[in-house]
Protein backbone atom coordinates (compact mmCIF):
# COMPACT_ATOMS: atom_id res chain seq x y z
CA UNK A 1 0.00 0.00 0.00
CA UNK A 2 1.18 3.25 -1.30
CA UNK A 3 1.93 6.12 1.87
CA UNK A 4 -0.45 9.17 1.71
CA UNK A 5 1.55 12.63 2.10
CA UNK A 6 -1.54 14.55 2.89
CA UNK A 7 -2.01 13.90 6.53
CA UNK A 8 1.36 15.74 6.82
CA UNK A 9 0.00 18.78 5.24
CA UNK A 10 -3.46 19.00 6.34
CA UNK A 11 -2.67 20.71 9.85
CA UNK A 12 -0.83 23.63 7.50
CA UNK A 13 -3.71 23.44 4.87
CA UNK A 14 -5.92 23.95 8.21
CA UNK A 15 -4.51 26.75 9.64
CA UNK A 16 -4.81 29.03 6.72
CA UNK A 17 -6.96 27.64 3.92
CA UNK A 18 -9.67 25.44 5.87
CA UNK A 19 -11.64 24.66 2.67
CA UNK A 20 -9.07 23.33 0.80
CA UNK A 21 -8.17 21.24 3.68
CA UNK A 22 -11.47 19.98 4.03
CA UNK A 23 -11.98 18.94 0.66
CA UNK A 24 -8.67 16.54 0.49
CA UNK A 25 -9.67 12.84 0.13
CA UNK A 26 -8.05 10.50 2.63
CA UNK A 27 -6.86 8.48 -1.25
CA UNK A 28 -4.26 6.66 1.32
CA UNK A 29 -6.66 5.32 3.51
CA UNK A 30 -7.99 3.15 1.27
CA UNK A 31 -5.70 0.21 -0.09
CA UNK A 32 -5.07 -0.36 -3.22
CA UNK A 33 -5.95 -3.87 -3.37
CA UNK A 34 -8.97 -3.42 -2.52
CA UNK A 35 -10.36 -1.42 -5.02
CA UNK A 36 -12.58 -3.60 -7.03
CA UNK A 37 -12.92 -3.49 -10.84
CA UNK A 38 -10.90 -1.14 -10.77
CA UNK A 39 -6.86 -1.77 -12.79
CA UNK A 40 -4.24 -0.57 -9.91
CA UNK A 41 -1.71 1.98 -11.73
CA UNK A 42 0.18 3.00 -8.24
CA UNK A 43 2.97 5.30 -10.49
CA UNK A 44 -0.03 6.80 -12.27
CA UNK A 45 -1.74 7.42 -8.72
CA UNK A 46 1.85 8.59 -6.92
CA UNK A 47 1.89 11.23 -9.34
CA UNK A 48 -1.25 12.47 -8.88
CA UNK A 49 -0.66 12.60 -5.18
CA UNK A 50 2.07 14.63 -5.79
CA UNK A 51 0.12 17.39 -8.12
CA UNK A 52 -1.90 17.97 -5.43
CA UNK A 53 0.65 18.03 -2.87
CA UNK A 54 2.28 20.87 -5.00
CA UNK A 55 -1.51 22.82 -6.20
CA UNK A 56 -2.07 23.08 -2.40
CA UNK A 57 1.17 24.12 -1.48
CA UNK A 58 1.32 26.68 -3.83
CA UNK A 59 -2.29 27.70 -2.87
CA UNK A 60 -0.65 28.23 0.65
CA UNK A 61 2.41 30.05 0.04
CA UNK A 62 2.18 32.50 -3.25
CA UNK A 63 -0.87 34.38 -2.20
CA UNK A 64 1.36 35.47 1.38
CA UNK A 65 3.92 36.44 -0.95
CA UNK A 66 1.59 37.86 -3.54
CA UNK A 67 -0.34 40.21 -1.32
CA UNK A 68 2.88 40.76 0.93
CA UNK A 69 3.68 45.06 1.47
CA UNK A 70 6.88 46.08 0.37
CA UNK A 71 8.89 48.05 3.17
CA UNK A 72 8.65 51.57 3.24
CA UNK A 73 11.24 53.59 2.99
CA UNK A 74 12.45 57.09 4.57
CA UNK A 75 12.23 59.53 2.08
CA UNK A 76 16.03 61.51 1.55
CA UNK A 77 16.78 64.72 1.54
CA UNK A 78 19.63 66.52 1.18
CA UNK A 79 20.44 69.81 2.34
CA UNK A 80 21.98 72.92 1.00
CA UNK A 81 25.43 71.71 1.44
CA UNK A 82 24.79 68.30 -0.38
CA UNK A 83 24.44 66.20 3.22
CA UNK A 84 22.10 63.54 3.76
CA UNK A 85 18.92 64.55 6.23
CA UNK A 86 17.48 61.66 8.01
CA UNK A 87 15.97 63.90 11.21
CA UNK A 88 12.17 63.28 11.04
CA UNK A 89 12.09 66.98 12.78
CA UNK A 90 14.40 68.61 9.81
CA UNK A 91 12.61 66.52 7.20
CA UNK A 92 9.19 68.00 8.36
CA UNK A 93 10.28 71.21 8.08
CA UNK A 94 12.05 70.86 5.04
CA UNK A 95 8.79 69.70 3.81
CA UNK A 96 6.70 72.84 5.00
CA UNK A 97 9.52 74.81 3.39
CA UNK A 98 8.75 73.52 -0.14
CA UNK A 99 5.21 73.10 0.36
CA UNK A 100 5.14 77.10 1.07
CA UNK A 101 7.64 77.49 -1.93
CA UNK A 102 5.45 75.26 -4.43
CA UNK A 103 1.85 77.29 -3.35
CA UNK A 104 3.79 80.96 -3.50
CA UNK A 105 4.57 79.97 -6.94
CA UNK A 106 1.34 78.26 -7.82
CA UNK A 107 -0.38 81.88 -6.87
CA UNK A 108 2.36 83.52 -9.05
CA UNK A 109 1.55 81.56 -12.22
CA UNK A 110 -2.19 81.68 -11.85
CA UNK A 111 -1.58 85.70 -11.29
CA UNK A 112 0.76 85.75 -14.43
CA UNK A 113 -1.66 83.85 -16.38
CA UNK A 114 -4.77 86.63 -15.21
CA UNK A 115 -2.59 89.43 -16.32
CA UNK A 116 -1.95 87.56 -19.46
CA UNK A 117 -5.63 86.73 -20.24
CA UNK A 118 -6.75 90.12 -19.32
CA UNK A 119 -4.02 92.03 -21.26
CA UNK A 120 -5.25 90.09 -24.55
CA UNK A 121 -8.76 90.20 -23.92
CA UNK A 122 -8.48 94.13 -23.72
CA UNK A 123 -6.45 94.32 -26.92
CA UNK A 124 -8.81 92.17 -28.73
CA UNK A 125 -11.70 94.52 -27.29
CA UNK A 126 -9.88 97.57 -28.22
CA UNK A 127 -9.21 96.23 -31.73
CA UNK A 128 -12.96 95.05 -31.96
CA UNK A 129 -13.94 98.81 -31.03
CA UNK A 130 -11.58 100.16 -33.72
CA UNK A 131 -12.82 97.83 -36.89
CA UNK A 132 -16.84 98.11 -35.49
CA UNK A 133 -16.63 102.00 -35.41
CA UNK A 134 -14.93 101.64 -39.27
CA UNK A 135 -17.60 99.08 -40.23
CA UNK A 136 -20.34 101.24 -38.78
CA UNK A 137 -19.22 104.37 -40.54
CA UNK A 138 -19.27 102.51 -43.90
CA UNK A 139 -22.76 100.55 -43.03
CA UNK A 140 -24.42 104.24 -42.46
CA UNK A 141 -22.78 105.59 -45.78
CA UNK A 142 -24.63 102.64 -47.20
CA UNK A 143 -28.04 103.19 -45.70
CA UNK A 144 -27.61 106.87 -46.34
CA UNK A 145 -27.07 106.16 -49.71
CA UNK A 146 -29.98 103.39 -49.74
CA UNK A 147 -32.50 105.73 -48.52
CA UNK A 148 -31.93 108.31 -51.23
CA UNK A 149 -31.71 106.15 -53.54
CA UNK A 150 -35.41 104.55 -52.13
CA UNK A 151 -36.89 107.99 -52.01
CA UNK A 152 -35.69 108.78 -55.50
CA UNK A 153 -38.03 105.89 -56.24
CA UNK A 154 -40.97 106.58 -54.12
CA UNK A 155 -40.61 110.33 -55.86
CA UNK A 156 -40.71 108.71 -59.51
CA UNK A 157 -43.41 106.24 -58.67
CA UNK A 158 -46.04 108.97 -57.25
CA UNK A 159 -45.45 111.48 -60.60
CA UNK A 160 -46.49 107.84 -62.79
CA UNK A 161 -49.40 107.47 -60.67
CA UNK A 162 -50.14 111.36 -60.57
CA UNK A 163 -50.05 111.18 -64.46
CA UNK A 164 -51.56 107.52 -64.74
CA UNK A 165 -54.02 107.16 -62.30
CA UNK A 166 -56.61 104.54 -64.14
CA UNK A 167 -54.47 102.36 -66.28
CA UNK A 168 -55.82 98.57 -65.85
CA UNK A 169 -51.94 97.53 -66.01
CA UNK A 170 -49.20 99.83 -64.94
CA UNK A 171 -51.14 101.31 -62.73
CA UNK A 172 -51.74 98.64 -59.98
CA UNK A 173 -48.00 97.67 -60.48
CA UNK A 174 -46.73 100.88 -59.56
CA UNK A 175 -49.29 101.20 -56.59
CA UNK A 176 -48.09 97.56 -55.25
CA UNK A 177 -44.03 98.67 -55.58
CA UNK A 178 -45.12 102.02 -53.89
CA UNK A 179 -46.66 100.40 -51.00
CA UNK A 180 -43.85 98.09 -50.53
CA UNK A 181 -41.37 101.40 -51.01
CA UNK A 182 -43.80 103.01 -48.21
CA UNK A 183 -43.39 99.89 -45.80
CA UNK A 184 -39.43 99.75 -46.43
CA UNK A 185 -39.24 103.31 -45.79
CA UNK A 186 -41.07 103.69 -42.59
CA UNK A 187 -38.87 100.58 -41.12
CA UNK A 188 -35.53 102.78 -42.18
CA UNK A 189 -36.44 105.61 -40.51
CA UNK A 190 -37.91 103.57 -37.53
CA UNK A 191 -34.83 101.78 -36.88
CA UNK A 192 -32.90 105.65 -36.94
CA UNK A 193 -35.11 106.98 -34.72
CA UNK A 194 -34.56 104.26 -32.12
CA UNK A 195 -30.61 104.53 -32.49
CA UNK A 196 -31.62 108.34 -32.16
CA UNK A 197 -33.68 107.75 -29.02
CA UNK A 198 -31.38 105.84 -27.35
CA UNK A 199 -28.50 108.48 -27.71
CA UNK A 200 -31.40 111.20 -26.79
CA UNK A 201 -31.99 109.22 -23.53
CA UNK A 202 -28.64 108.63 -22.79
CA UNK A 203 -27.83 112.85 -23.03
CA UNK A 204 -31.17 112.89 -20.70
CA UNK A 205 -30.06 110.39 -18.11
CA UNK A 206 -26.93 112.50 -17.55
CA UNK A 207 -28.60 115.99 -17.66
CA UNK A 208 -27.60 117.34 -20.63
CA UNK A 209 -30.73 117.99 -22.36
CA UNK A 210 -34.00 118.94 -20.38
CA UNK A 211 -37.11 117.09 -22.13
CA UNK A 212 -36.92 113.65 -22.22
CA UNK A 213 -37.21 112.27 -25.96
CA UNK A 214 -39.96 110.96 -27.47
CA UNK A 215 -40.08 107.35 -28.98
CA UNK A 216 -41.16 106.90 -32.33
CA UNK A 217 -44.04 104.19 -33.47
CA UNK A 218 -44.14 102.54 -36.93
CA UNK A 219 -46.97 103.98 -38.92
CA UNK A 220 -47.53 102.04 -42.37
CA UNK A 221 -50.89 103.98 -43.15
CA UNK A 222 -48.94 105.33 -46.34
CA UNK A 223 -49.13 101.24 -47.51
CA UNK A 224 -52.34 100.64 -45.93
CA UNK A 225 -53.63 103.07 -48.08
CA UNK A 226 -52.44 101.87 -51.25
CA UNK A 227 -53.17 98.26 -50.57
CA UNK A 228 -56.96 99.09 -50.06
CA UNK A 229 -57.33 99.91 -53.81
CA UNK A 230 -55.58 96.65 -54.75
CA UNK A 231 -58.25 94.13 -53.69
CA UNK A 232 -61.21 93.72 -52.23
CA UNK A 233 -63.23 96.17 -49.79
CA UNK A 234 -66.65 96.38 -48.77
CA UNK A 235 -68.87 98.77 -51.36
CA UNK A 236 -69.08 101.91 -49.68
CA UNK A 237 -65.77 101.68 -47.98
CA UNK A 238 -64.47 105.24 -47.61
CA UNK A 239 -60.19 105.54 -49.04
CA UNK A 240 -57.80 107.14 -47.26
CA UNK A 241 -56.16 110.18 -49.48
CA UNK A 242 -52.46 109.03 -50.60
CA UNK A 243 -49.08 110.65 -49.53
CA UNK A 244 -46.34 112.56 -51.04
CA UNK A 245 -46.74 113.99 -54.32
CA UNK A 246 -50.41 112.19 -54.22
CA UNK A 247 -50.86 114.29 -50.87
CA UNK A 248 -54.85 114.53 -50.74
CA UNK A 249 -56.08 112.58 -53.94
CA UNK A 250 -58.48 109.73 -53.94
CA UNK A 251 -57.97 107.28 -57.07
CA UNK A 252 -61.34 106.55 -58.48
CA UNK A 253 -60.37 103.25 -59.73
CA UNK A 254 -59.89 99.77 -58.10
CA UNK A 255 -58.30 96.69 -58.89
CA UNK A 256 -59.70 93.93 -56.70
CA UNK A 257 -58.75 91.03 -59.55
CA UNK A 258 -55.38 92.01 -60.18
CA UNK A 259 -52.88 89.67 -59.86
CA UNK A 260 -51.41 91.16 -56.82
CA UNK A 261 -54.92 91.69 -55.30
CA UNK A 262 -54.17 88.27 -52.79
CA UNK A 263 -50.62 89.69 -51.70
CA UNK A 264 -51.83 93.32 -51.00
CA UNK A 265 -54.53 92.31 -48.72
CA UNK A 266 -52.44 89.76 -46.75
CA UNK A 267 -49.96 92.64 -46.46
CA UNK A 268 -52.03 95.08 -45.49
CA UNK A 269 -53.35 92.48 -42.77
CA UNK A 270 -49.35 92.26 -41.71
CA UNK A 271 -48.85 96.40 -41.57
CA UNK A 272 -51.88 96.55 -39.33
CA UNK A 273 -50.77 93.73 -36.76
CA UNK A 274 -47.02 95.08 -36.54
CA UNK A 275 -48.63 98.66 -35.89
CA UNK A 276 -50.55 96.24 -32.60
CA UNK A 277 -54.02 96.76 -34.32
CA UNK A 278 -54.54 93.53 -34.18
CA UNK A 279 -58.08 93.33 -34.62
CA UNK A 280 -58.15 94.92 -37.80
CA UNK A 281 -55.44 92.38 -38.49
CA UNK A 282 -57.04 89.71 -37.59
CA UNK A 283 -60.47 90.82 -39.76
CA UNK A 284 -58.33 91.40 -42.89
CA UNK A 285 -56.57 88.22 -42.62
CA UNK A 286 -59.99 86.51 -42.23
CA UNK A 287 -61.49 87.81 -45.43
CA UNK A 288 -58.06 86.74 -47.62
CA UNK A 289 -59.60 82.96 -48.18
CA UNK A 290 -63.39 83.86 -48.37
CA UNK A 291 -62.37 86.81 -51.67
CA UNK A 292 -59.40 84.91 -52.77
CA UNK A 293 -59.92 81.31 -51.77
CA UNK A 294 -56.52 80.10 -54.32
CA UNK A 295 -54.62 82.65 -52.77
CA UNK A 296 -51.19 80.88 -51.46
CA UNK A 297 -51.39 83.23 -48.97
CA UNK A 298 -54.50 81.87 -47.42
CA UNK A 299 -52.62 79.44 -44.88
CA UNK A 300 -50.32 82.11 -43.92
CA UNK A 301 -52.92 84.46 -43.00
CA UNK A 302 -54.42 81.67 -40.91
CA UNK A 303 -51.33 81.53 -39.14
CA UNK A 304 -51.06 84.18 -38.14
CA UNK A 305 -54.61 84.58 -36.90
CA UNK A 306 -53.94 81.99 -34.46
CA UNK A 307 -50.64 83.34 -33.29
CA UNK A 308 -52.25 86.44 -32.63
CA UNK A 309 -55.45 85.12 -31.00
CA UNK A 310 -52.74 82.83 -28.98
CA UNK A 311 -51.00 85.36 -27.62
CA UNK A 312 -53.98 86.85 -26.03
CA UNK A 313 -55.00 83.87 -23.97
CA UNK A 314 -57.57 82.82 -26.51
CA UNK A 315 -56.77 79.44 -27.20
CA UNK A 316 -60.45 77.82 -28.63
CA UNK A 317 -60.19 80.63 -31.08
CA UNK A 318 -56.31 80.04 -31.92
CA UNK A 319 -56.94 76.43 -32.14
CA UNK A 320 -59.96 77.23 -34.34
CA UNK A 321 -57.39 79.43 -36.88
CA UNK A 322 -54.85 76.68 -36.56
Amino acid sequence: MATDPTPALRPLLTATHPGCAAGLPAVASVPLSDCRGVTQRPVATRGLRLWLTLVCTAAVLVPSLAFAEPARLMPKYRDDGGELVDDPVQLKQARAEYDSAYETFRKAAASYRQEVKDFVTAEIQGRAKQAAAGYNTQIEQLEDAQMELRREAIARLEAFIYRHRDHDVYTPDALFRLAELYYEDTVANYNRSQDNFAKQMDLYNRGKILDPPVDQDRDFSRSIAIYKYLHWVPEGTAMAPLSGKLSGIVLEKRWPKHKLSDAAMYLQGYCESDMGELEKAVETFGKLEEHYPNSKYAAEAWLRVGEIRFDAGEYVEAAAAY
